[in-house]
């Protein structure tokens, strides 16, 4: 099948991840894949390390008509046997250029999903939005749970612990990311005479204010801001336990990042960890709740012999679950069953 990738996102953020992560898992399905990104986007650089087809789309906003037009002429010229849209702005645009001429899969990468009923078929990360897509009226059999993938051909941490054990966390500084509660966590950590590093990896409107909560919770000398991460092998290999603090989190694919790298982790029950997190390869904790968040990584920090285990189960998560080729098989799959019957 020959597949337009659509992603007009321009930063970096999990739903970029997650486009790009389609066309790895597509292509290693034999699936030719042509990208549609916006100009100067984050993602360009990484699709084209890959060598992948990429294509530019200058647009205003989602109803761009001269950003339709265009994009319908790519469609026509190119003659694609489905288009996925990754964000409501990609969905616009390609429903408006395609016009049922070609069908046109909505990714909901997030909980604002009132426009996919308009899509041919909708791909949802987790299945609680399977449900909610369905309760919208979207037909069931338009509706697929594909959940977020990961490579997980990379480096896999050495299990004995660093001295002293290092915690670390990384995403977009806004609140729904809970880095607040993960800064207050590691306070009553440090409280209670734990020894341990910290990283905080990410950029966002938050900085100045966490910075500020990690000073005069008197982490100044443990807890580190490297920025944003680009280089996450060497991440996660500095790591004993992830925590993912979130106060709202779709899926989170750092979380199935971790679990690759041999990373034990530690999450909130949020809307995608409870799905991916099973008590054996991670450990969920309550939403909005610091005490617990430290009092489970104290545990892991206490008995190496049960951080190591849910460390070894989240690699198998990953691989049986969440890997390229385990998700290329079910994109391949949800898409001949749409192409095959038309979502009836």
């Amino acid at each position: 099948m020959h597949i337009l990738n659509v992603m007009l996102g321009k930063k970096a953020g999990g739903v970029e991840q997650a486009a790009l992560d389609y066309h790895r898992a597509l292509t290693g399905q034999g699936h030719r894949v042509t990208n549609v990104t916006r100009p100067g986007a984050w993602v360009d650089a990484k699709l084209d390390a890959l060598g992948a087809t990429r294509l530019s789309l200058p647009h205003v906003a989602e109803w761009d008509p001269l950003a339709a037009f265009r994009l319908r002429r790519t469609m026509a010229r190119l003659a694609p046997d489905a288009v996925i849209a990754h964000s409501n702005r990609a969905l616009g645009l390609c429903l408006a250029a395609s016009r049922g001429r070609w069908p046109v899969l909505a990714v909901t990468h997030n909980y604002s999903i009132r426009r996919v009923v308009k899509a041919d078929g909708v791909l949802c990360i987790t299945r609680d939005l399977c449900t909610r897509v369905i309760e919208l009226g979207v037909a069931p059999g338009r509706v697929f749970h594909i959940p977020n993938m990961v490579e997980t051909d990379v480096p896999v941490n050495d299990p004995a612990p660093h001295r002293p054990p290092v915690i670390g966390t990384m995403g977009r500084f806004v609140e729904k990311k809970g880095f607040d509660l993960y800064i207050d966590a590691l306070a009553l950590m440090r409280q209670r005479g734990i020894a341990f590093r910290a990283i905080l990896g990410g950029t966002g409107e938050l900085a100045a204010q966490l910075h500020h909560r990690a000073i005069a919770a008197g982490l100044g000398d443990v807890l580190a801001f490297p920025g944003w991460i680009e280089d996450r092998d060497t991440f996660y290999a500095g790591l004993d336990i992830f925590c993912l603090p979130s106060r709202h989190e779709p899926f989170g694919i750092v979380a199935i990042e971790a679990f690759a790298h041999g990373v034990a982790l530690v999450s909130t029950a949020s809307e995608g960890p409870r799905e991916i997190v099973d008590g054996d390869n991670g450990l969920l904790t309550p939403l909005g709740d610091a005490g617990a968040l430290a009092e489970a990584m104290a545990g892991l920090l206490a008995d190496d012999a049960r951080r190591r285990a849910i460390a070894a189960a989240g690699r198998r998560s990953a691989v049986e679950d969440y890997s390229m080729a385990a998700g290329g098989r079910r994109l391949t799959a949800a898409l001949e069953t749409l192409l095959s019957t038309g979502g009836a």
